[in-house]
């Protein structure tokens, strides 16, 4: 599942607590797993983020993932 947590999305984190956890800044992105657990982390947004995105898929579902 996706989700987009912030002001008119699906989750809108009214009282500040996901922004002052995620550790990231509104550019960022997560990748947690079922369990809860943070896989994949990146910050701000780069020209590889992608790249770094399936790359870190791709290590957890022990195959290549193409872009």
């Amino acid at each position: 599942m996706l989700y987009v947590i912030g002001p008119g999305r699906e989750l809108e984190d009214f009282f500040g607590d996901w922004a002052e956890a995620r550790e990231i800044s509104e550019t960022g992105c997560l990748l947690v797993l079922p369990d809860a657990h943070v896989a994949w982390r990146k910050s701000e947004v780069t020209d590889t983020a992608v790249a770094e995105l399936l790359d870190a898929l791709g290590r957890l579902l022990g195959r290549s993932v193409a872009e």
